[in-house]
């Protein structure tokens, strides 16, 4: 009897571990983009059936969207780590579309937005007992992350729009949207590095 016990825990573990190797394995492939579940992108659910086409960026021409269901798309999306998403969501904020205006939840998501990606996210290796040991999954494109919210997030910090004013804040986000091309960055970085402020709060 002892035998067949041992050898049901035996059989037990080992099922465990190969299903939590194809559970990993198949989000591997899905981050991939082998793999897909239904729709690709689950926000389309807040997009009338009529207009999901081919057109803009995301599969629809947004002038054709009900502006409600494109605030809801647009939280959606970055509920779900999209860059742009994120951005637009900070803008719907800190404009008030949709929903009261909110320029603290706006400078928490054009931070989001803003911050660099590496594509690779850390979990858990299987079997987890083997002490804590971690593998690297894809976890989207590399981003350096989102011109326009970098470019914000200087804005706030030059002004001191709901943070503490830090002119160093202020020219490192200026850079790092100056770096990708953003004209109006580079602009404002020139200003703080011409008038000597760059090194200020």
């Amino acid at each position: 009897m002892g035998e067949q016990i041992k050898a049901y825990r035996t059989l037990v573990w080992g099922f465990g571990f190969a299903t939590r190797f194809v559970v990993l394995g198949l989000l591997s492939l899905s981050a991939c983009g082998y793999v897909t579940y239904g729709d690709a992108d689950p926000c389309r659910r807040h997009i009338s059936k009529e207009l999901r086409g081919d057109g803009g960026p995301w599969g629809f021409s947004e002038e054709e969207v009900d502006i409600d269901a494109l605030v809801k798309y647009r939280s959606c999306q970055a509920s779900q780590g999209d860059e742009r998403g994120q951005y637009e969501h900070a803008r719907d904020l800190e404009n008030g579309v949709g929903e009261p205006r909110n320029m603290r939840r706006a400078l928490i998501w054009y931070k989001k937005a803003a911050q660099r990606r590496t594509g690779i996210e850390f979990v858990p290796s299987v079997p987890v007992r083997t002490g804590g040991a971690t593998i690297g999954l894809p976890s989207g494109p590399e981003s350096p992350g989102h011109p326009e919210a970098q470019y914000r997030l200087g804005q706030f910090y030059r002004d001191g729009v709901v943070v503490k004013k830090s002119l160093t804040q202020a020219r490192i986000w200026f850079w790092r949207a100056a770096q990708q091309g953003h004209a109006e960055a580079a602009k404002e970085l020139d200003k703080l590095n011409s008038s000597g402020a760059a090194g200020q709060g």
